[in-house]
């Protein structure tokens, strides 16, 4: 398998496709040749034909829908993660934001850095040549330093 995964991450499908195009061009020509020889004049053999398409075009059809049917659960799986992270971030932007301090700040900054990166990928950007070029660590310093609320301000501000 290694062999053959370095041969198409070198960016030769084109090539693929067209060995695959002619592969089959000659198997259908072959088959037709192969048919025509050893053929016997009867009539059953056409309606056994009919019966023998229609089965395929039928397994064909199911086929494609099943295909179909993948790609859309796929899409919509798809869209339901960026809906939920776009809701996680407005989440934590907000959260961010309750407390006024000098750490608040910093992470709403770095809330805003994560943002723009991920929207830069979405539209084709290298991460690496963005505005965020810092590392990590360097950039949520500041957010080690938040405190969590305690206990009790957690639980009284929970209606009963």
């Amino acid at each position: 398998m290694g062999q053959i995964d370095e041969f198409l991450a070198r960016g030769q499908l084109w090539l693929v496709g067209l060995a695959l195009f002619l592969v089959m061009l000659l198997s259908a020509q072959g088959g037709a040749a192969l048919r025509k020889r050893l053929a016997r004049p009867t009539g059953d053999a056409e309606a056994a034909e009919g019966y023998l398409l229609s089965a395929t075009l039928a397994l064909l059809g199911l086929l494609i829908a099943f295909t179909f049917s993948l790609a859309i659960s796929r899409f919509d799986a798809r869209r339901q993660l960026v809906v939920n992270e776009a809701n996680a971030i407005g989440t934590a932007w907000l959260r961010a934001g309750l407390a006024s301090s000098p750490q608040d700040d910093a992470l709403q900054r770095a809330i805003a850095r994560y943002t723009d990166v991920r929207l830069g990928l979405s539209r084709g950007r290298d991460p690496e040549k963005s505005s965020a070029k810092q590392p990590q660590h360097k950039r949520l310093s500041g957010t080690r330093s938040a405190r969590p609320l305690p206990r009790h301000r957690l639980h009284s501000s929970i209606p009963r």
